[in-house]
């Protein structure tokens, strides 16, 4: 089973409960503005604490490949964070991502995820937001839920993929997730240098294997931050507005 799709069409991938989705083949994406060498994306840590010296590898890759950063100043070092797991309190995490949708950047990217974004989501709904256009929001994990919302109620686009762990950050961060996806492959997507993505959708079951999919537009992301929240956070949205992102 394929799928093939233009990057205009800002594309989310996950048929949920029956398909097999990894990180490298759940794309979103957008154009960058024609003959813009520069992309300007806001890091932010709205679920887990980070490592200084991973995001410093992170940052100065991406900006390696053309992306200029902006890092607030929120996130703890994860051998000292005093809120636990989390980079802040749920106040502070909500505010700095609330700065990073009113601000300036094209795209924000999310540092970790982990757990967290529930708490975010449930603040935004009463946070002081601003006209603005769209935003691409990037990462993976938990922080598929504060995609699927962005992009349902503010009309952004998510990008599921891997950020600050990636093939170029694992000698310094440690870690085996998102180790197999290059941040060139992200950054080429945001800066609109890829032209068009196509990618596999393994059937898990009978019912897969006997579904057709053509021409339609396929949500998700991470699949149990989707199970978990299906009938809670993600339950009343509404994702037609990816139809009018074609």
């Amino acid at each position: 089973m394929s799928f093939t799709s233009k990057t205009s069409r800002f594309l989310l991938s996950t048929t949920l409960f029956f398909l097999l989705i990894t990180p490298q083949l759940c794309f979103s994406s957008a154009e960058a503005e024609e003959g813009e060498k520069e992309f300007f994306i806001a890091l932010v840590a709205p679920s887990g604490a980070v490592n200084p010296d991973v995001v410093k590898v992170f940052r100065q890759t991406l900006e390696k490949k053309g992306c200029r950063t902006l890092l607030t100043d929120h996130y703890q070092d994860t051998t000292k964070a005093p809120y636990g797991y989390h980079s802040e309190s749920d106040k502070v995490r909500t505010k700095f991502f609330v700065d990073a949708l009113n601000g300036d950047a094209q795209a924000i990217g999310a540092l970790r995820g982990g757990y967290g974004s529930q708490a975010v989501v449930r603040a935004l709904k009463t946070a002081p937001l601003e006209s603005r256009p769209p935003k691409i929001l990037v990462g993976f994990s938990d922080f598929t839920l504060l995609g699927l919302y962005c992009q349902s109620t503010f009309g952004d686009h998510f990008l599921h993929a891997p950020m600050y762990y990636a093939a170029e950050t694992q000698e310094t961060s440690g870690a085996t997730i998102g180790s197999g996806t290059s941040l060139t492959e992200v950054t080429d997507i945001l800066k609109g240098d890829v032209s068009q993505l196509t990618y596999m959708l393994k059937p898990l079951n009978d019912k897969a294997k006997e579904t057709t999919i053509e021409g339609s537009h396929l949500l998700g992301g991470n699949l149990s931050v989707i199970q978990r929240n299906a009938f809670g956070l993600l339950r009343d949205l509404s994702f037609e507005r990816v139809n009018s992102l074609s």
